[in-house]
């Protein structure tokens, strides 16, 4: 995903018809694939870059919905004991198992409706 990569920053998007534009589209469409660097480079080639969001509340929430359904899945067809299931994925994500406890008590947040419109995807 962009935001992994260049989340927080500005990333240059071109048009395609240098070489540095080619290379700059080149390596978009090595993240998000041929066809969307097509469209987000016709939607924003023109202004030259695209301030990227780092989306930290939606990707602490996927990391969290994974969490959930790997303990679930541990535990519930896995024949694992909640506390084993819960000490291997506090390893597999770096952190403790307190804090792994804490996100299994959550339910998945529903984001709120978004205003922005469509362009992309």
């Amino acid at each position: 995903m962009l935001i992994d990569h260049y989340g927080g920053t500005t990333f240059p998007v071109a048009l395609g018809k240098t070489v540095t534009g080619k290379a700059t589209r080149a390596i978009l469409a090595e993240i998000i694939g041929e066809d969307a660097a097509d469209r987000l480079c016709h939607a924003y080639g023109a202004q030259g870059k695209l301030w990227v969001p780092k989306c930290e509340g939606l990707t602490l929430e996927l990391r969290n919905r994974r969490i959930r359904a790997t303990f679930d899945r541990h535990t519930i067809g896995g024949g694992m004991t909640a506390a084993d299931s819960v000490r291997e994925i506090a390893r597999r994500y770096h952190l403790t198992d307190r804090h792994i406890w804490r996100i299994l008590k959550e339910v998945d947040q529903t984001p709120p409706a978004s205003r922005q419109t469509r362009i992309i995807w």
